[in-house]
């Protein structure tokens, strides 16, 4: 009987370490950026609804990926936020969300750098990531390239 124990507690154990996703920040949002300037990392905030299906797709088959959470957790620090409760309606007022989900990604000192709205595959949601953390095509970076008179038209395709 105990062998049958140990054994299936070293599975549960295998299992549970095999699974680990994007840890979400548990904080307020003012603590979150602390802690990204002390970490010296972006951040990344999931904004979301209730009723919100694609909302219910990202939580239960995307941000508990392995791979997710290892780019995710290495590059930011991760926030989840209810649009209509709390600190999320501060937040949804200040970015102009409207569609659910929407990440935000805010850089270190706590600007703007990058946003989409929807859903996405886990690939894409890592793509979406790195686009990010690349300040020459992250939204950030490209306003910026925009404000110094960049034109051209594979650019503004780029950028709308």
């Amino acid at each position: 009987m105990k062998r049958i124990l140990v054994v299936l507690s070293l599975l549960c154990s295998v299992f549970m370490a095999q699974g680990q996703g994007i840890i979400f920040f548990q904080g307020t949002f003012d603590e979150a950026k602390a802690e990204a300037k002390k970490q010296n990392k972006y951040i990344f905030i999931d904004c979301w609804e209730n009723g919100c299906v694609p909302c219910y797709y990202m939580d239960q088959e995307v941000f508990p990926l392995k791979a997710v959470g290892d780019f995710y957790n290495a590059h930011f620090i991760c926030l989840k936020e209810n649009m209509f409760v709390g600190e999320g309606i501060g937040i949804r007022g200040k970015y102009d969300i409207n569609c659910f989900p929407t990440f935000i990604y805010l850089t270190i000192v706590g600007e703007l750098a990058h946003y989409n709205c929807g859903s996405k595959h886990p690939d894409g949601l890592i793509e979406l990531g790195k686009t990010a953390l690349n300040d020459s095509n992250n939204m950030r970076g490209l306003l910026a390239r925009f404000e110094k008179g960049e034109r051209d038209t594979f650019f503004l395709k780029k950028l709308i």
